[in-house]
């Protein structure tokens, strides 16, 4: 470790550039052709709910160092942070996808409001709720198409008794809640260990609708992190995955919170967007977000101990 000796700065500016870059093409795609096709994009070939989730990890990371207090930080290095953050709010916004813009703005307010904390009284608090509320109504102005499209598709699956071979299991919302059930029917008949490694939506046939397969649906896995847990493992694994996060939050957030605050921020930041996306999506199913957890997270435990330790 003392010959790497990590610099979080630069790491941090290399992290903003990528995430530039994107988002101005981004930025051309959208004014030139509209909202860009990522399965079919001449820059990269991705999934745009990969893409999505990445930019979140990222954009939280940058939001995090632009606003940080730390004094060492250059204006240059700020300037490229909120340049970087608002980069995120582009790409996020073509890729179109609800969980990852709604989960960006949470960590926004949050971040926004520990910044602040200090400056507020009865009056600020006020103005600023009366703030939230006219950003929270731009964003639904922004997204309304999107979310009454999932309002609707939420209606029309509860509304079909029998979901075998209905329509309303292959819309976006539709299916996640198709895949709850099944992965909460599943738990409810083995709650101890659970049904096994690798059971999927699609391998469920006794609990009818999605799980009886067929061309509508295809999912190997049950697009929530924590559904995943409880099916695969039953209580003991949820149990120990849960052991897993309060671990990673005691020692990269609260133990070092006091004397190493930017690299704490960053760990709240990460650990928060996977909390966010992995509860309506699959977080840790995919390479991408795996090795970003992977390298983020091995990055903060070096930028930690070497602060700590010098070694």
């Amino acid at each position: 470790m003392s010959y790497c000796k990590p610099k979080l700065n630069q790491a941090l500016q290399a992290l903003a550039w990528g995430l530039i870059l994107i988002g101005v093409w981004n930025m051309f795609a959208l004014l030139n052709e509209g909202i860009p096709q990522y399965h079919q994009g001449a820059f990269f070939n991705m999934n745009k709910g990969i893409l999505a989730e990445l930019v979140l990890i990222s954009g939280s990371w940058l939001l995090i160092a632009a606003t940080s207090d730390d004094q060492k930080m250059n204006r240059q290095s700020r300037f490229l942070f909120i340049v970087a953050t608002l980069c995120a709010w582009v790409v996020l916004y073509t890729t179109d996808r609800r969980t990852e813009w709604i989960g960006f703005f949470v960590i926004t307010v949050i971040i926004g409001l520990w910044r602040i904390r200090h400056l507020l009284n009865l009056t600020r608090s006020l103005a600023l709720l009366a703030g939230l509320m006219v950003i929270g109504v731009a964003f639904l102005y922004l997204r309304q198409e999107r979310l009454l499209l999932a309002y609707n598709e939420a209606l029309q699956y509860f509304s079909q008794a029998d979901k075998t071979n209905s329509i309303a299991i292959t819309t976006a919302v539709g299916a996640r809640l198709e895949m709850y059930r099944l992965g909460i029917s599943a738990f409810l008949d083995n709650p101890i260990l659970g049904m096994s490694a690798g059971v999927r939506p699609d391998l469920l046939p006794q609990y009818g609708g999605g799980g009886l397969g067929g061309d509508q649906f295809h999912h190997r896995h049950f697009h929530s992190e924590f559904i995943q847990a409880l099916a695969e493992g039953g209580i003991v694994w949820a149990t120990t995955f849960l052991m897993a996060i309060i671990y990673f939050i005691r020692k990269l957030i609260l133990e070092p919170f006091k004397t190493q605050g930017l690299a704490s921020m960053l760990a709240f930041g990460l650990v928060a967007s996977f909390i966010l996306a992995g509860s309506f999506s699959a977080s840790l199913i995919y390479n991408q977000p795996i090795a970003t957890f992977v390298v983020f997270s091995a990055f903060l435990w070096a930028i930690i101990r070497f602060n700590r330790t010098g070694s």
